[in-house]
């Protein structure tokens, strides 16, 4: 459909409420069958630990429960509100995809973004969140499933859940953790059937492998790890024809649409990652290409940068203790010899790709995990699953927090207004603005939250990574700004001269200008200073406003 250039929002409205509708279903068809028959299970399996075994079992189940009542939440954070929200809504309100050459971060959606336009036109924002931890908690069934002893099924929920980085990707709409379970439930299977696979088993773990290549560019990197054990495990199993036909087929339909859009709309298939090998490449694509590309949040260097935070208000950006697993299964990698190889193959792969953010290695620290938890108890294992352990019991501290703070938003809308006024990334501006600006205007801003942008608009982003003393850049630029027709400027009022003066623009008149507006963070240790926001009428690209009366009413 996006491929086509066009939308039917009835139909995606009723493809999200048919999978609401078969969702009631299976819940009514569970009940029918008993009460969740698994949990009979459970008294069984407690049985068997002893008393600090169960206290740890009790503080992993809790972790997890959080982690559902986040995953509820509303949408706060930046980038969700920016492109992973953004983009698919403003699709959905154009009724068509098409290129927005002044959005770069428009660039980098895939599947996933496709998701979150399938619950917008349903009438909900967190659908790629509850898909994403329904994934983890699938994943953690079949890891425990695996495992022999109560002893290694603790130690494999606590070296998964305990991971600070799920911190920030649940509550988020970001395609992320849903990719990440899906590879590695792909991987799970292959290791368990290396030398038998059979044509089912293709057919799910390559399923699983190309729609995580679908949802983002990382996946590229790690997917093509998993298919490659695939193939091996395949051609092992003499089933390479088989394997072969399958991955052609689903690279057809789940990568290749995404990557045809992108060269239809951009001339590169995964835009912007290949801008820099165009003969006449965009120099600022490039450098927002290079900057997505080595993006980090730490300070430290790396391997420690994605291991501890270099302050507490970045505990969720670090991957935790769970990547010293590897120590575990290093030199005892017999029973797990297919994960270890992958986790070490995915970090060398993302290593030479030059990624330093923790994001890139979460899949080979979840596979090292996996590894550890089906290797013998020995002294180091024993010590990493205390460690892990009080890793957990800092994670239910911290995500029990975030539930006090997010989740009375998924109760009533006045819960949610005020959920968002005080956590959702620049919530509070968009709502002043919505009540300030004109119905006419067309805004360029400082800001980035675009799902929240009341009015028409020009991204900042080709603003910020066009270098505006390079008369090229400076005129293609301008260009682009002039096709969106601009009439309004949104900025703080410091700002304001300086980004008029780059887009050749004169401010008119000043429409209106507000007291201090918090920023909204959910992080209370990244709390910043409210600041002010101006409405300036703009000469723009041969548009001058008529304000007069609209100010003088104001």
């Amino acid at each position: 459909m996006l491929v086509a250039w066009k939308i039917p929002v009835q139909l995606f409205r009723g493809l999200a409420w048919a999978l609401a509708g078969l969702g009631l279903v299976e819940i009514w068809s569970i009940c029918r069958a008993g009460i969740f028959p698994s949990w009979k299970r459970v008294p069984g399996f407690l049985s068997e630990l002893r008393f600090i075994e169960r206290a740890t079992a009790c503080l992993l189940l809790s972790v997890c429960a959080c982690l559902a009542l986040l995953a509820l939440s509303p949408p706060t954070d930046a980038d969700s509100l920016d492109y992973h929200l953004g983009v698919p809504l403003e699709f959905l309100r154009r009724g068509t995809a098409y290129p927005r050459y002044d959005w770069f971060h428009a660039r980098l959606i895939g599947s996933g973004e496709v998701l979150n336009m399938l619950g917008l036109a349903g009438g909900t924002d967190i659908l790629n969140a509850t898909l994403s931890v329904a994934a983890l908690f699938a994943l953690l069934m079949a890891v425990i499933s695996r495992l022999e002893t109560g002893r290694d099924r603790i130690f494999a929920l606590g070296s998964l859940i305990s991971c600070p980085f799920l911190l920030f990707l649940v509550p988020n709409q970001k395609p992320f953790l849903l990719p990440v379970a899906a590879n590695t439930l792909a991987l799970l299977l292959l290791s368990e059937r290396f030398r038998s696979l059979d044509g089912r088993s293709i057919m799910l773990a390559f399923g699983c492998c190309f729609f995580a290549m679908s949802c983002k560019y990382s996946f590229l990197l790690s997917g093509s790890v998993v298919l490659f054990f695939g193939m091996v495990a395949a051609y092992i199993s003499r089933r390479a024809v088989v394997a072969i036909t399958l991955a052609l087929v689903f690279y057809l339909t789940m990568v290749f649409p995404m990557e045809l859009q992108k060269f239809l709309f951009y001339g590169d298939p995964i835009s912007p990652m290949l801008e820099v090998f165009k003969e006449h490449g965009d120099a600022g694509l490039t450098r927002f290409a290079q900057y997505v590309r080595y993006y980090s949040m730490s300070t430290l260097s790396f391997p420690l940068g994605i291991i501890l935070p270099d302050t507490v208000g970045r505990l969720s950006s670090v991957l935790g203790l769970g990547v010293l697993s590897c120590c575990v299964v290093l030199f005892n990698a017999r029973r797990s010899i297919v994960m270890v190889t992958a986790a070490l193959a995915a970090m060398t792969v993302s290593y030479c790709a030059g990624a330093r953010s923790a994001g890139y290695y979460l899949e080979p620290c979840m596979w090292f995990c996996i590894a550890a938890a089906s290797a013998p108890w020995s002294k180091r294992k024993s010590v990493m699953h205390w460690l892990l352990v009080g890793q957990a019991a800092v994670m239910l501290l911290f995500s029990g927090f975030g539930v006090a703070k997010l989740f009375p938003g998924a109760v009533t809308p006045a819960l949610r207004e005020h959920v968002m006024n005080e956590n959702a990334h620049q919530y509070a501006m968009m709502r002043w603005l919505d009540r300030m600006l004109p119905e006419h205007a067309v805004v360029l801003s400082t800001l980035r939250s675009h799902a929240l942008m009341p009015r028409p608009f020009a991204a900042k982003d080709i603003v910020t990574w066009t270098d505006w003393t390079s008369q090229r850049e400076r005129e293609k630029s301008l260009s682009i700004l002039k096709s969106h027709k601009l009439d309004t400027l949104v900025a703080e009022p410091a700002a304001a001269g300086e980004l008029a003066d780059r887009i050749e623009a004169r401010c008119r008149e000043t429409v209106a200008m507000s007291e201090s507006l918090p920023l909204g963070t959910r992080n209370p240790w990244n709390r910043r200073d409210s600041t002010k926001l101006a409405v300036y009428g703009t000469c723009f690209a041969g548009i001058s406003p008529r304000y007069t009366d609209y100010v003088v009413n104001r």
